[in-house]
């Protein structure tokens, strides 16, 4: 029987609304009067939401074995259920009926899309809905890649575990110094740092 935490998951709605309130606030200039200020902090909800998301998925998965293919097929389709259906309606909407992009970029951009894997390439934050779907691309990458990580980490002997976090920990710190020190693309927006 899977586990939740009830609390955790209404911190997780919280943030998904301050996430979507930053971006309408970017986006579409919507104003939410005193709360402009700390709406326009949603960036800090939004890596918020991808730790409690990762740590709930965790934690809800915990006696899952990903080996089997049912648990496999249940895990992804839950999550394309929930999030497809509305991001495909805003993609489709937002590709060919309010777009004022080249017919040529909409067509090189469609499969990138579709597939919801915008997030892999920096510089295509400005095109399209990509600004407001890359939140969505992200989770999609990560919940792609969850079950896969879930399998490395429960084959591997606790000390072997440990290392590999020490090792991912120091990536996590010296990577915002590689970007201020060489002036490169921020790592804030990147799926691998995401995961």
């Amino acid at each position: 029987m899977k586990q939740r935490i009830i609390g955790l998951d209404l911190i997780r709605i919280g943030f998904a609304i301050l996430v979507f309130a930053f971006h309408s606030h970017i986006h579409f200039q919507c104003s939410y009067g005193i709360l402009n200020r700390f709406v326009s902090m949603g960036a800090i909800a939004m890596t918020g939401f991808f730790l409690l998301s990762g740590y709930s998925l965790a934690f809800s998965n915990s006696n899952s074995d990903f080996f089997f293919k049912k648990n496999f097929i249940s895990f992804y389709k839950k999550r394309l259920i929930s999030i497809m259906p509305l991001y495909m309606f805003v993609h489709i909407v937002r590709m060919f009926v309010w777009n004022n992009e080249p017919m040529l970029n909409r067509i090189l951009m469609f499969p990138i899309q579709t597939l919801g894997i915008q997030s892999w390439f920096s510089t295509l934050f400005g095109h399209a809905h990509n600004g407001g779907s890359w939140f969505i691309s992200c989770l999609l990458v990560c919940y792609f890649v969850f079950p896969l990580i879930h399998i490395l980490f429960s084959h591997l002997s606790k000390k072997l575990t440990m290392v590999l976090l020490l090792v991912l920990v120091f990536i996590m710190l010296w990577s915002p110094l590689v970007t201020i020190k060489l002036q490169t693309n921020s790592i804030y927006d990147n799926p691998f740092f995401r995961c």
